[in-house]
């Protein structure tokens, strides 16, 4: 399990999920629940503590995205 801070469009939302999901599951999960806005460019994200461009057809675990981490959507 991590913990995070998801940051899309300036709305934060704190994550405890299973880092072997997929990134973009997750957003489609918050979408449907009404958590953040229809958006379908979902390709890539930001991990602000390691400075770089992630993908979101990625698992978390494949990104090395760890508790603490905050993941941005611009």
């Amino acid at each position: 399990m991590i913990s995070f801070t998801l940051d899309y469009l300036g709305r934060t939302i704190d994550l405890q999920l299973d880092e072997k999901q997929e990134i973009r599951n997750v957003l489609k999960v918050l979408l449907e629940s009404g958590n953040i806005p229809d958006d379908h460019s979902w390709r890539w994200c930001k991990s602000i503590l390691q400075r770089r461009i992630i993908s979101v057809y990625k698992t978390f675990e494949e990104e090395q995205i760890f508790t603490g981490d905050i993941i941005r959507f611009e």
